[in-house]
């Protein structure tokens, strides 16, 4: 059986089509195996995306190289195809515009690497984490569960805030006292209260600076450094530590308040309209009492 499979193997390598036919079965094989062994060795120090494009890009890269040397065997001329494809491939460049954008964009996000795959970041004021990254978009997973799908055009053009890259981030709580409050002593209660917080990182310490003299009062702001798992849980201690530590230490919080006042009334009612109008144009008189009205006569007979 060996010597059969052996002889018709010889017959289709001395066949044109046949040994062009085994070169691309073959090479295929050892491309999947070169393209999963460069994905494996990428993942252990790389990103997964950065893996997983570099798999692709051998596939078509190697695709494409399988299918010219398979031609080769064949002895099959491509000049006249060739020339036929660059004619197709500019036909298909114009209608492609948008999608060969996303793809440049896609490469250049994966050099550039503004984000990994499980980032926290904003995009554009959209807030998620970011769930896949490929060569025409990226996906991105908001706090609400909804996944959004953007071109990789758009987000190589967006602005990117990284969440992700720092473990520490700086929290800033801006807060009021009134305009008689001791300033100094408003920032040493906050701050002994912001120290207390077992979120608050130790260096750098917390501290408050004021900000502005406002209407409503002067502005403070507290700063405090924090680990940004604890975000959320963080800024509500210390949001509940300044109200806490100001009232305790009888120091006031203002609050916006508007005083409306009512002004001098020019008319109240008719009757103060007319005392008020005979007063300054004498009193009034009826048409047919005044002095040059002309006198009414009685209608002549017929």
């Amino acid at each position: 059986m060996i010597d059969a499979v052996r002889d018709g193997l010889l017959a289709l390598w001395t066949a044109p089509y046949g040994r062009a036919a085994l070169i691309f079965a073959a090479g295929f094989v050892v491309l999947k195996l070169a393209a999963a062994l460069v994905a494996r060795s990428l993942s252990r120090g790389s990103a997964s995306h950065r893996s997983m494009v570099a798999r692709k890009a051998v596939m078509y890269i190697g695709t494409v190289a399988l299918f010219l040397g398979a031609a080769g065997a064949a002895d099959i001329d491509l000049t006249t195809y060739l020339a036929a494809a660059g004619v197709l491939t500019v036909a298909v460049g114009f209608a492609a515009q948008t999608s060969i954008g996303n793809l440049i964009a896609g490469i250049f996000l994966i050099i550039d690497r503004p984000f990994e795959v499980g980032d926290h970041v904003q995009i554009e004021g959209k807030h998620g984490h970011i769930e896949a990254i490929s060569l025409m978009s990226t996906h991105i997973r908001t706090f609400d569960n909804l996944l959004v799908r953007w071109p990789n055009e758009f987000v190589l053009r967006a602005m990117i805030i990284n969440f992700a890259r720092n473990p520490a981030w700086r929290l800033e709580i801006p807060f009021r006292i009134h305009h008689g409050a001791d300033i100094a002593r408003a920032r040493q209660v906050v701050s002994e209260r912001a120290k207390r917080s077992r979120h608050v990182l130790i260096d750098p310490p917390p501290v408050v600076w004021g900000i502005q003299i406002e209407e409503h009062g002067i502005g403070l702001e507290l700063r405090a450094w924090i680990d940004r798992e604890y975000f959320l849980e963080a800024r509500t201690d210390l949001v509940a530590a300044i109200h806490d530590g100001l009232r305790a230490a009888n120091i006031e919080i203002p609050y916006p308040q508007l005083t409306v006042s009512r002004g001098q009334r020019l008319w109240t009612d008719q009757e103060d309209a007319k005392a008020d109008a005979e007063a300054v144009l004498g009193p009034a008189q009826h048409p047919a009492e005044r002095l040059d009205a002309p006198a009414l006569e009685p209608d002549a007979e017929l």
